[in-house]
């Protein structure tokens, strides 16, 4: 999710939907607080990412905020099967990422575990 106060707009951030595009041509007005990996965020009490949806938005500070808000979207099958090849760069690039608090990792590599699993069965 895209913050910007300069220019009073909340850019959501759907998964396989431009985000990478996005926060790459936006990053100097981008002024969020909330981390863009995987973190622990107070407000919904739960670990989240960039890819927040509409519903968990509606529970931080920011939704007070008189801002446009916008978000891109996909074509379905183009986004299931983006996603399918992300699911699969992820299980090999995440494991050896870094993040500021381990049990966060933890979390993310069990995921990524359960995820692997469903590959392997098919």
């Amino acid at each position: 999710m895209i913050i910007s106060h300069s220019k009073k707009f909340i850019l959501f951030s759907p998964w396989k939907t431009a985000s990478s595009t996005t926060n790459t041509r936006l990053k100097s007005y981008n002024q969020s607080p909330y981390s863009s990996f995987f973190h622990f965020n107070k407000n919904l009490n739960r670990i989240v990412h960039q890819h927040m949806i509409c519903a968990d938005f509606m529970s931080l500070p920011e939704r007070n905020l008189k801002y446009l808000l916008g978000s891109f979207v996909r074509n379905p099958y183009d986004k299931v099967y983006s996603g399918f090849q992300q699911l699969q760069k992820d299980l090999k690039n995440q494991p050896s990422l870094e993040n500021e608090s381990p049990w966060v990792m933890n979390h993310v590599m069990r995921q990524l575990s359960e995820n692997s699993s469903y590959f392997s069965k098919n």
